[in-house]
C-alpha cells in the first residue's frame, strides 16, 4: 500500500488551518456573519405572476386562450365558457374585436393594465360603448332611402374596421 501523501500526485497537501481566538479581527468576523448573496441574477418579475398580465410586448391575439374566453365572458354572460370551449382562438379574437373595439393586434401593455381584473373592466367599459354607440338613433330624413341608409352604415363598419 501507499503512503497517503503519496496518493495526491506525491506532493503532501497542507493541512486546513484553524483560527484562534486571538487571531481573528472584527473585519473578519463581521464578513463570517454576513449572510452570501446570490450569484444569480434574478429577474423581478421573471415569471408572471398569477392574475398579472406580462410587461413584455405581447399581443391580445398572443394572450392564453382561458384569458381571451374569461374577457368575452365577463364582457358579456352569454358567451359562458361552455359556449365558448370549442370556438378556436382566432375566432375569439374576431369577437373580442367585435364586442370592444380592441384590435387583436393591439399591444397588452398599450392598454395600461397591470392585472387581467384590471383589462376585463376596460373591456367592459369599451363594450358599453359600442353597444352605446349602436344604439345612438340614427338621423333619418325624407330624402335618404332606406338602401342608402344601409350603405351608409356599410360605410361606417369599413371605417372602424380600419
Amino acid at each position: 500500500m501507499m503512503p497517503a501523501a503519496m496518493m495526491g500526485g506525491g506532493v503532501p497537501q497542507p493541512a486546513p488551518q484553524e483560527k484562534s481566538a486571538s487571531s481573528s479581527t472584527s473585519s473578519s468576523s463581521s464578513e463570517e456573519e454576513r449572510p452570501r448573496k446570490s450569484r444569480k441574477k434574478h429577474k423581478k418579475d421573471a415569471a408572471p405572476r398569477s392574475g398579472y398580465i406580462t410587461t413584455s410586448a405581447t399581443y391580445v391575439m398572443d394572450c392564453p386562450r382561458t384569458r381571451k374566453s374569461e374577457l368575452i365572458e365577463f364582457v358579456h354572460a352569454p358567451f359562458d365558457a361552455c359556449m365558448t370551449a370549442d370556438v378556436p382562438s382566432d375566432a375569439l379574437d374576431l369577437l373580442i374585436w367585435f364586442l370592444t373595439e380592441i384590435r387583436p393586434c393591439a399591444k397588452t401593455a398599450d392598454l395600461r393594465s397591470r392585472t387581467w381584473q384590471e383589462l376585463y373592466a376596460k373591456a367592459k367599459t369599451c363594450n358599453a360603448r359600442v353597444v352605446h354607440s349602436m344604439t345612438e338613433p340614427v338621423p333619418t330624413s325624407p330624402h335618404v332611402s332606406p338602401n342608402e341608409m344601409f350603405l351608409l352604415f356599410l360605410a361606417k363598419l369599413v371605417d372602424l374596421a380600419m
